[in-house]
């Protein structure tokens, strides 16, 4: 009889493990994002070593999510060669799931000289310092080979460029613990407001997504082509709160009007930058919105359209616009049983916009 019992014990038990996901076994995700790729620490020569501090945001199903720190274990490392300084990629593996990052070897170099200066592709002031791949770095390592390598934008030392400036500057290019300079000169560019104003759409679903944002289908709006709309979700709804980043281009150096589609509010508090952020190239931009109670009756898919009275400064070529909420935000949390659900953005301007939509 005790025998029955131990056994029905342990396979009680066993379930129960399986049951909770645990036992040491690894949880299925539904779906992975590199939150932060993991800090390279091997030298040249070494096998692969990485710092703490990498994380994975992890979709499971039903719609739970969390946070998982990235350990060598979870890296394929068949791909990886310890004796190259070129590029590599690997892949970071999860509950059935892969995402891959980029690791760069450093050697350590005895003196460098710039023996093919690289273009500047960011030829005006304000605009994120760049380069083309056509920039060459004589090394020479210590152990006395030597080698020819490509200038890479990693290699820029950034705080030696002041992007405000006109005047000649060193631009300061850092590899294998040396150094060596090329001269670059900004031009400076007037804002550019001449045209016809157009506006601009950009689809929230199809924007950079962090912590519990997420997408869902808009209670049966279609878009043009037929196929459902879909929305952001569950921005306000937890303590976390999320992020929506939407990364777009213009042609010009020039300024826009940001008007958001916010579902209307059963509950909830109303005042949109007691509780989000609004950033537009890092710097914060006062929405002055009040949300739209509504009525009790359309929910979170009763549309309402708000234009922030501030005028953006979009920059030539990338601008990144990034929506934070709660936490995120550095804001307080207040309950929002309504939703807040975020279907878009648009952009009035004289510029060309375009954008680059997040990977499918």
């Amino acid at each position: 009889m005790k025998k029955i019992i131990s056994i029905i014990l342990t396979l009680s038990l066993f379930v129960a493990c399986l049951a909770a996901v645990g036992c040491g076994k690894e949880p299925s995700a539904e779906a992975i994002i590199l939150k932060n790729a993991p800090t390279v620490t091997s030298e040249y020569g070494e096998d692969l070593k990485i710092a703490d501090d990498g994380v994975l945001s992890v979709k499971y199903s039903k719609d739970k999510k969390a946070e998982v720190k990235v350990t060598l274990k979870m890296i394929d490392v068949s791909s990886f060669n310890k004796k190259s300084v070129e590029e590599q990629t690997l892949k970071i593996n999860y509950g059935g799931k892969s995402v891959a990052f980029t690791v760069k070897l450093v050697r350590k170099a005895s003196s460098v000289s710039i023996k093919e200066a690289p273009t500047v592709t960011s030829v005006y002031t304000e605009v994120p310092f760049a380069i083309a791949d056509d920039g060459v770095l004589s090394v020479n390592y210590v152990g006395g080979e030597s080698d020819e390598i490509k200038i890479t934008p990693d290699m820029i030392d950034k705080t030696s460029v002041d992007i405000t400036s006109t005047a000649e500057q060193d631009v300061k290019v850092l590899y294998g613990g040396k150094s060596a300079t090329f001269k670059v000169k900004l031009i400076f560019e007037e804002e550019n407001n001449e045209g016809e104003v157009k506006t601009f759409r950009f689809e929230a679903e199809d924007a950079e997504l962090e912590d519990q944002a997420s997408t869902e289908y808009c209670g049966g709006q279609k878009r043009a082509d037929g196929s459902e709309e879909q929305c952001v979700k569950n921005l306000f709804l937890s303590s976390v709160g999320g992020k929506v980043t939407f990364r777009i281009t213009s042609n010009k150096k020039t300024q826009a009007k940001i008007t958001f589609c916010i579902s209307k509010q059963i509950n909830g508090h109303h005042v949109l930058d007691d509780m989000s952020t609004l950033t537009v190239n890092g710097k914060t931009v006062d929405t002055g919105i009040t949300l739209d109670p509504g009525d009790n009756t359309g929910g979170w898919w009763d549309w309402q359209t708000y234009e922030v009275e501030a005028v953006l400064h979009l920059i030539r070529g990338e601008n990144v616009i990034e929506f934070a909420t709660n936490e995120m935000s550095g804001k307080a949390h207040y309950d929002a049983a309504g939703g807040k659900n975020l279907n878009y953005i648009e952009l009035a301007t004289t510029g060309t916009l375009a954008w680059a939509k997040k990977a499918a």
